[in-house]
């Protein structure tokens, strides 16, 4: 049986008014959200917070004010499913109804690579993404020497996940690759970019502790594989609060 899902669409957001984040948390939950679901092309959708307290392994510096990151999971065919998707984005602001104070510093479509699951969740590893669970690693990396590509890739496949899945508290793995031929509204990635969704069921502090101690550092120079954003991330309640970046919960 082939794959439900067959490509994502990220979208790395920062939120440029402080004062926006509760309003831009009930838009999105509530409205922008639901109606993405409602199409066709759209198997699942998730969104995450960067949270300050959460354990940061890399970010460069034109990242680092990224808020929150949604993944839209979706099928084929690419060009009907993002031409609803964008459609929809523009009817959406035509109505005032598109969150104003915003931005994606990073985004757009990524084809799915491979997927895989640790083996005490008994699950598929197609089936990742439908568990409930408590944060994710999110790693966005690039290729910086063409030429090393397949090497990095088989490091990937054959070292870094299988080592990932043996941590306490990692349920799965999901590798995509950018489209840059693909349409989005935002810049082309380039084609040596990959996105990795690490799914955790435990404490995500804890976790990433672990991780840091377990996984082995990477074999490739900042030259040749570059990592652009590594860090953990917690599901969002839709019940609130949204406070994460407020300065009161900051300084308590």
């Amino acid at each position: 049986m082939p794959a439900k899902v067959d490509f994502a669409y990220f979208s790395f957001t920062e939120i440029t008014d402080p004062a926006e984040h509760d309003s831009y948390n009930e838009w999105h939950l509530l409205d922008h959200m639901p109606e993405n679901l409602a199409l066709p092309g759209i198997a699942w959708a998730q969104r995450w917070v960067a949270s300050p307290d959460l354990p940061v392994f890399g970010v460069d510096e034109a990242l680092r004010p990224v808020h929150y990151v949604t993944a839209y999971l979706m099928t084929e065919p690419a060009e009907r499913t993002l031409g609803e998707f964008m459609a929809l984005g523009e009817r959406l602001r035509s109505l005032g109804r598109f969150h104003r104070q915003r931005q994606a510093l990073l985004g757009g479509p990524f084809r799915l690579v491979k997927c895989y699951a640790a083996p005490r969740t008994l699950v598929s590893a197609d089936a990742i993404p439908y568990r409930p669970h408590r944060g994710m690693l999110i790693t966005v990396g690039d290729v910086v020497e063409r030429g090393r590509s397949d090497e990095v890739a088989r490091w990937l496949d054959d070292v870094h996940v299988p080592d990932l899945l043996t941590v306490p508290g990692v349920a799965g793995v999901w590798t995509f690759q950018a489209m840059p031929g693909a349409t989005t509204t935002l810049p082309p990635n380039p084609p040596t970019r990959s996105v990795q969704l690490c799914w955790l069921d435990d404490d995500p502090m804890t976790v990433g502790g672990s991780i840091a101690e377990k996984v082995g550092d990477v074999p490739f120079t900042d030259d040749t594989w570059h990592i652009a954003y590594r860090r953990t991330l917690a599901p969002i309640d839709p019940h609130g609060p949204f406070d994460w970046f407020s300065p009161e919960r900051r300084r308590g």
